[in-house]
């Protein structure tokens, strides 16, 4: 940055002297004309004094060198003489082409300025050199270098300022830049006025703002990933468990398996899309789902869970209501309602009960639970809220479940409520958009109390 700061001081300070050179020009010029003005001013003066003490027709004097400023007509009278007649009559037909009293003129090879006045007997000519002596630029030089030099300086100590409030923001920005390559959140610059660089920095604050979005984004996803990365290996353990003290059959016991390990590969799968695609969020396939079927599997899974707590699993419908189905994503709506049971079974004490009711277009898990306090129901879905105020009768989880669950139905379209009614312990309702069962479809077998 600081040769940026160096290469921009130059080029301020390169055209501030081009533009103090030129200055400089101008105003030599200028002086110039004025020096040459005042020449024929005071030549004037002294055809003033000249013109009542000539009595010789069209005479011609011609003025010495010299400085012929105020109060010098007498040594200019004294310098003086007449032309020689070759330069007399040059003088007098220049000076009659012109038809003026004053000017220059250039005759026989010489610039000459002019006075003409009248006189007794005649006319009077005063010519003068026009080339302006040492003695007429002295004065004005020694200014002109003062200026020069002062403009100079006063222009260098400007760049060197501008220079410096130039590459300030640039300065910033950079560094902002730096710590938020290293992993620094909520990095901002200061924006000063409404100019490119305040553009610049505004720009800057909004990305630095989204990628602090994004990164929050990706380690809430990787979160719920983990979190849910929980549930099909607790599922698989139990399962094993069982399987080992003879509580269930293989046969019983391999499709639930099965299915858990499907779910564990769709939820690696979603890690390896995060990590090649950079999403934030779960992918959601949509098509017919009975909410009976996913009622079903869920009491599967958590059936070892339930019995080891003590706590009844049952179902709340009975096979001979219609058959409900939704337009949802099967795989996360289990996951919806696996993480509201697995919730459910951690704040029910032993002899309670946790119920899974399928109603069309929705399904609702109780608990007979403590329930939550009415000043904690709008809060239910926010992450981590919940975690340090229900009671628990078993290991609690990430603080995660609930927020998911709300991601989840949201992202298939639905909604969940939480109702807690005193001393009914607490219900979590899920609302699905309802459709009708596809052609062919044989009705769902009874959902069975586990």
């Amino acid at each position: 940055m600081s040769s940026l700061r160096g290469r921009l001081f130059a080029y301020l300070a390169l055209a501030a002297a081009l533009a103090a050179i030129l200055t400089a020009l101008v105003a030599g010029i200028v002086i110039h004309h004025r020096v040459a003005q005042q020449q024929i001013t005071a030549l004037a003066r002294v055809a003033d004094v000249v013109a009542p003490l000539a009595n010789a027709n069209a005479r011609v004097v011609v003025i010495g060198a010299g400085r012929a400023g105020p109060g010098a007509s007498g040594a200019a009278v004294e310098r003086s003489h007449p032309a020689a007649p070759a330069l007399r009559e040059a003088v007098l037909a220049a000076v009659a082409s012109r038809g003026t009293t004053s000017g220059r003129i250039h005759v026989l090879g010489r610039d000459l300025v002019y006075v003409t006045r009248e006189a007794r007997g005649g006319s009077l000519v005063l010519v003068r050199a026009a080339k302006l002596p040492q003695s007429d630029w002295s004065p004005y030089l020694l200014a002109l270098v003062l200026a020069g030099v002062g403009g100079a300086a006063f222009a260098a100590a400007l760049s060197f300022l501008l220079a410096r409030r130039l590459t300030r923001p640039l300065r910033e920005l950079a560094v902002a830049t730096t710590r938020v390559a290293g992993g620094e959140v909520d990095v901002t610059v200061p924006v000063r006025g409404d100019d490119e660089l305040a553009q610049l920095g505004r720009a800057f604050n909004a990305m630095a703002a989204q990628l602090s979005d994004a990164r929050a984004s990706q380690r809430a996803f990787l979160l719920s990933v983990s979190h849910e990365l929980k549930t099909p290996l607790t599922a698989i353990r139990g399962y094993a468990e069982a399987l080992e003290e003879g509580a269930v059959s293989g046969e019983e016991a391999a499709p639930v398996v099965a299915a858990e390990a499907a779910r564990l590969e769709r939820l690696v799968h979603d890690l390896l899309e995060l990590a090649r695609l950079d999403r934030r969020e779960f992918s959601i396939v949509r098509r017919p789902v009975a909410l009976d079927q996913i009622a079903s599997r869920a009491l599967e899974r958590f059936a070892p869970a339930a019995r080891a707590a003590g706590v009844e699993l049952r179902a709340a419908r009975s096979g001979e209501a219609p058959a409900a189905w939704v337009d949802a994503d099967p795989d996360r709506l289990l996951q919806v309602v696996a993480n509201l049971v697995e919730n459910a079974l951690r704040v029910t004490p032993a002899g309670g009960w946790v119920e899974l009711a399928v109603a069309p277009g929705a399904l609702t898990v109780r608990d007979s639970g403590p329930g939550i306090a009415a000043a904690d129901l709008p809060h239910a879905f926010e992450r981590f809220y919940l975690h340090d105020r229900s009671p628990r009768e078993r290991p609690v989880g990430s603080g995660l479940g609930l927020a998911l669950v709300e991601q989840l139905t949201a992202a298939m379209g639905g909604t969940v409520t939480a109702t807690s009614p005193p001393g009914e312990g607490a219900a979590f309702r899920v609302e699905l958009r309802p459709r009708p069962a596809p052609a062919g479809t044989a009705p769902p077998a009874r959902i069975a109390a586990r």
